[in-house]
């Protein structure tokens, strides 16, 4: 049970979820849920003489939750100790300050009309580089100008004229999924917890339908196929909490882990957004 137990305080605690109060009551019940499904603790479905308490899933005897209470207090002690020394580090060490955005003054220019031409541009150009107005003062004294181009007329559409940048447009900003988080973190602890059970009593004889019919509650039915069921129960060698992970993210149509610790991160930042100052 001290194996389970560090499963799921090991999850949460990755995922920045864990608090007191989770180790002294939810944790625990998940704990001896997957004792009672595994056979190695007493509980029934129906309440009888001897199991009089409900707790988590089953009727257990009166006296378990201060059992496991003292199995795992010196777990819950180290786990404490954790928790306290993440809240000191993270008062410490305080996220930095964004910088704020500035904003950059352009000089002021000459401004025109809206499909007006600047008088600067219908100057013409003699070639050797003398931008002064063409003249022929020997032939006649006619000073002969370059033609003055018409202004253009306003083409307006709606409000905004027709050759203008359109207003940039604010986009809603995303937010991230903590809802599909939380429901792969989750799963992947209790899938954990299910492997580590199947893992002892694979130190017994056993088939992959005995296995079944032992533990019929497991959600680990639900995401690892019969081929799968029967190379474990044939002795292949697996670390459950990996093997957690690897149906998890399959069940979620994913491949990578990296997945796994960006949820793990998200449902970090969450908290301490939501935890008070």
């Amino acid at each position: 049970m001290k194996k389970a137990f560090a499963l799921f305080a090991g999850e949460y605690l990755a995922a920045d979820l864990l608090t007191a109060k989770m180790m002294t009551e939810s944790i625990p019940q998940m704990v001896y849920d997957a004792a009672v499904s595994g056979e190695w603790a007493s509980g029934t479905i129906e309440r009888n003489s001897r199991c009089m308490l409900r707790f988590g899933h089953y009727w257990v005897p009166i006296d378990v939750p201060k059992r496991l209470e003292v199995l795992f207090e010196a777990q819950a002690w180290r786990l404490r100790a954790k928790l306290e020394a993440n809240t000191h580090l993270s008062a410490d060490h305080p996220s930095p300050t964004p910088i704020e955005e500035c904003t950059i003054s352009t000089p002021p220019s000459t401004t025109t009309s809206p499909g007006q031409v600047p008088r600067s541009s219908l100057q013409p150009t003699v070639a050797g580089g003398d931008m002064s107005p063409l003249t022929s003062g020997k032939q006649g004294g006619a000073i002969a100008s370059a033609p003055s181009e018409a202004p253009k007329p306003e083409t307006t559409l709606g409000d905004r004229v027709v050759g203008e940048p359109a207003p940039a447009v604010s986009r809603p900003r995303r937010t991230p999924d903590l809802k599909s988080s939380r429901e792969r973190i989750e799963l992947v602890a209790v899938l954990a917890t299910e492997l580590a059970t199947i893992k002892q009593d694979l130190s017994g004889f056993c088939t992959a339908k005995s296995l079944k019919s032992k533990h019929p509650q497991f959600v680990l039915w639900s995401v690892i196929s019969d081929s799968e069921l029967e190379e474990i129960a044939n002795g292949v060698s697996f670390v459950p909490k990996a093997y957690a992970e690897n149906l998890t993210l399959r069940k979620s149509g994913l491949t990578s882990r990296e997945t796994l610790r960006k949820d793990r991160r998200k449902l970090n930042k969450a908290q301490k957004a939501q935890s008070p100052n």
